[in-house]
């Protein structure tokens, strides 16, 4: 994203941790900044895109964004795979926002790879047949081995 031109925010529970990482993508020329959890309702209001890539959701309902925050103009990622809707994409989608499960995320993950590493197109039916054969009903909805 921020090769892209986006003003890149990163948040962590550890805004130490956050800030070193937009240290390191500033040094290699591009936009980003880092914070702490506290400034999520503040960056959340201006941000186009939201990008979730903490594990929280992946065995339970939980989120860390509060539906509040969540408007038809933002688009929603969620990179926890689950074959049901987060709680967050299941917000985002009441708010009207446009959303990106994570396992749409980690399919398309796994074409780019696959293309990179072959250099063929990869069979996209086969892999999202692969993915959904991957997944059962449990109660926590996440990959488990069958």
């Amino acid at each position: 994203m921020a090769k892209d031109g986006s003003d890149l925010t990163i948040l962590n529970r550890d805004a130490s941790k956050a800030s070193e990482l937009a240290d390191k993508i500033r040094k290699a020329g591009l936009k980003a900044k880092g914070g702490g959890l506290d400034r999520l309702d503040a960056e959340v209001k201006k941000a186009t895109t939201l990008c979730h890539v903490t594990p929280v959701g992946m065995h339970d309902n939980a989120t860390i964004v509060p539906a509040k925050l969540l408007r038809a103009d933002l688009t929603v990622m969620d990179a926890v795979y689950k074959k049901k809707d987060t709680k967050l994409i299941t917000n985002a989608k009441k708010a009207g926002c446009i959303t990106v499960p994570g396992l749409q995320m980690l399919l398309y993950q796994g074409r780019l790879s696959f293309e990179r590493w072959t250099g063929k197109k990869a069979p996209m039916d086969v892999m999202e047949k692969a993915l959904e054969n991957a997944f059962k009903t449990n109660e926590s909805d996440g990959l488990e081995k069958k």
